[in-house]
Order: C-alpha cells, then structure tokens, then sequence
C-alpha cells in the first residue's frame, strides 16, 4: 500500500535551534506539504546563509495552515532566527499554498511575563517566555522573490492574509 509521507511540521526540511549554510550550491524545495505548518521548510530557532551564488528555490509546496512555502518561528525555541542573503545570492519562494502566509509565514514572540500561552491555549514555559529575534537580511544585491502564491484565508474586506508574506509578533 501507499503511504501517507506528509510531515505535521516541514515537508521536507524541519530545522530546530541549528544552522545551514549553503556555499555556492542550490537547494531545491519543490512539490513537499505538511498537515499544518510548513509545506516546504519550518524553521524554529537557527541561522540560515546564502553566500557566493547560493540559490534557493522553495515552490509549489502546501501546508494545511500556515507557511505554504517556509514557516518561521521562535516561540518554543532556544535561539534566535538569522536569515542572511549575500549580495550575489537568491531565495525565492514561489507557488506555494496554505491559509496563511503562503509563500512565507514568520511568527516570533515578543511579550515577557510570568505566564504565556501560545494561542493554542497551551502555557508555554517560563524558560522559553522572553524575546527571541528574527533578522533576515539581505546585502547589497542580494535577492529575496516571493511571488505567485494564494492564501485561502480571506477577510472580510475581501483581501488575502499574507500572500507571499506575513510577520507576526504575538
């Protein structure tokens, strides 16, 4: 039989609290969903770098909720996130789908206090309840595309939630 190879978080690449670096190389992120966030890549905590003509394609991907393409998030993590873009490299996000922030979905924490909940209802840990930061950088050239992708989340004046990219800080 057939089995189902859809992941809950990250179809095809779930990084937490680590690092990539690609170094004059391409990654391609293609076709990949997740049941609900994610449907490319979910990055929760950690650094990625494009250096020396790194290219990055995310496309056609779809996650149930959020992040068609790549979802960020810091609220259950140890580390910040760092996103860095060289002058001669590219990250392109391209034809991916979900509810919300389709090609890009970014979500940090911003509030310290002794008792936080995630907006699931679920309390999160006083260790992880501070600031984490979320820097994408893109030098001098450098290129970030987020184009043609749909949300399916429409509110009441009619527009999309974040096609292609929404930030929130909760």
């Amino acid at each position: 039989g057939q089995s189902d190879k859809r992941q809950y978080f990250g179809g095809s690449i779930f990084m937490m609290d680590s690092s990539i670096v690609i170094d004059n190389s391409e990654l391609i992120i293609e076709k990949s969903s997740s049941t609900y966030m994610g449907g490319g890549m979910y990055m929760l905590g950690g650094s990625m770098t494009l250096q020396n003509h790194a290219k990055v394609h995310i496309t056609k991907n779809n996650a149930y909720s959020m992040g068609g393409g790549m979802m960020i998030d810091t609220i259950e993590s140890q580390k910040n996130v760092v996103i860095s873009i060289d002058s001669q490299s590219s990250f392109e996000l391209d034809e991916n789908s979900c509810t919300f922030g389709s090609g890009m979905y970014i979500v940090g924490l911003s509030y310290i206090g002794p008792k936080l909940t995630n907006g699931y209802g679920r309390v999160l840990p006083s260790k992880i309840a501070r600031n984490r930061k979320i820097d994408v950088n893109i030098h001098n050239g450098g290129i970030l595309n987020i184009h043609h992708n749909s949300a399916k989340m429409y509110l009441a004046s009619g527009l999309p939630m974040g096609v292609g990219l929404l930030v929130q800080f909760s």
